[in-house]
């Protein structure tokens, strides 16, 4: 985007975007009270366990026999017509259990044309739409996502839509990842946090700044039902989305206050857009402590190398800045008019 076309869409954003109100820096102080007092970094991600290996085959190979057995001994057309749904779910329960996640799919759908009357029809899908996710293939998750949101009652399965879009993010962003953000986009207050913050994250990656920053600012007002990582997460993207956009005023009030706090990552990354922003007024002393500070940290910062190379470009412009005025020239007094 150029021209007074680009130009005109980044003034918009600008203008769509309000300082935060009096209640909301409230609400800013009391999630950085909360953080602080937790102790320990709320955007570090600790890693799952990994689960041990399953040394013996003896129990996979049992149910695998048993598995065709069972289906040897079922009439599956008969079961669908006669409306028997449990054996065919059993079927797909056991065959996803196995990792043959396709072939469990497909049971899955028998076992949905079997409940005309809808009784486990919300449970088949829940459990399609976990398969979909195991086997990450793209289009089979869109599609199982857009099954969910065509039910009367999505909102239940709100958390597990936003799963299925965390995992289309994955790939490059497209129209079906918007598709499914401005589907859940309409269930508003009553998305779960970590499913409105996926959709955030999507209109973010569209380059919808206001929609992402919107979306933050209403996750703030919601700040109890957060996870220490989701607020730190909501924070930090207040702060750059007003960065972003050009209020660079707002944005340094609040990674000012962010780096008062003790809060791990989100005080160094403070530190790091304080730096930034230094250097665009030309403050390069100023911007050089702020990068020194982070360089010289034992920490691993995905950002550190990046503070160690404008710690240096700092130096070298705060240099240059102080020669200049030392040459610069001054008016005598046979100079004066």
């Amino acid at each position: 985007m150029s021209g007074a076309n680009g130009f005109t869409f980044w003034l918009s954003m600008t203008v769509a975007l309000s300082a935060l109100g009096a209640g909301e820096q409230h609400l800013v102080d009391k999630a950085l009270d909360r953080l602080d007092q937790a102790g320990g970094d709320p955007m570090a991600v600790t890693m799952p366990a990994s689960e041990p290996s399953e040394v013996d085959g003896r129990p996979r190979l049992a149910m695998a026999r048993s598995i065709v057995t069972f289906h040897a001994e079922l009439d599956t057309h008969l079961a669908i017509l006669d409306g028997d749904v449990l054996p065919l779910l059993s079927l797909a329960r056991n065959n996803r259990h196995l990792g043959l996640r396709e072939r469990a799919l497909d049971w899955y759908r028998r076992a949905e044309l079997a409940d005309r009357d809808g009784t486990f029809m919300g449970q088949i899908r829940e459990e399609m739409a976990d398969t979909a996710i195991e086997i990450g293939d793209s289009s089979i998750v869109l599609n199982h996502a857009r099954l969910l949101l065509a039910r009367d009652d999505a909102v239940m399965y709100a958390d597990r839509i936003g799963n299925m879009l965390g995992v289309l993010l994955q790939y490059p962003l497209g129209p079906g990842q918007l598709e499914l953000a401005r589907s859940l986009d309409r269930f508003g207050a009553r998305l779960p946090v970590g499913c409105a913050l996926t959709v955030a994250r999507t209109y973010e990656l569209d380059g919808n700044l206001p929609a992402w920053h919107a979306h933050l600012r209403g996750l703030l007002a919601r700040g109890d039902e957060l996870s220490l990582h989701q607020l730190a997460v909501v924070l930090q993207g207040i702060a750059d989305s007003f960065y972003r956009v050009g209020h660079t005023a707002w944005s340094r009030s609040l990674y000012e206050r962010f780096r008062e706090h003790n809060v791990g990552t989100l005080s160094a990354w403070a530190t790091y857009q304080l730096g930034v922003l230094a250097s665009l007024d030309g403050a390069h002393d100023v911007a050089q402590k702020h990068f020194r500070s982070l360089c010289e940290r034992e920490q691993d910062l995905p950002w550190r190398e990046e503070a160690c190379w404008r710690q240096t470009q700092s130096e070298a412009m705060a240099r240059i800045y102080t020669q200049l005025r030392e040459h610069s020239w001054q008016p005598s007094r046979e100079d004066a008019p």
